[in-house]
C-alpha cells in the first residue's frame, strides 16, 4: 500500500511505523485514498463494495510491515 500512497497521493515519508500503524503522513495519504474510493462509488461505478474494500484496506494497517 505504501507504493500506492507514494505514487498517487504524494507521500514522501514512510506510511507505516514499525508497529504497523500509520505515520501522520501515511494516515493523511490513506484518508485521501478512502475519499477517492468514496467519490468513485458516489459516481455510480458498479461492482465496488465500498465497505468491503475499506475493511480490507484497514487490515493492511495492522499487518507487520
Amino acid at each position: 500500500m505504501e507504493d500506492i500512497l507514494q505514487k498517487y497521493f504524494n507521500l514522501k515519508s514512510p506510511a507505516f511505523k514499525k508497529n504497523g500503524r500509520f505515520t501522520k503522513a501515511g494516515g493523511e495519504a490513506y484518508n485521501k485514498l478512502i475519499n477517492l474510493i468514496s467519490d468513485i462509488v458516489y459516481l455510480g461505478v458498479n461492482g465496488i463494495d465500498e465497505g468491503i474494500l475499506i475493511d480490507e484496506l484497514d487490515k493492511i494497517e495492522h499487518e507487520d510491515n
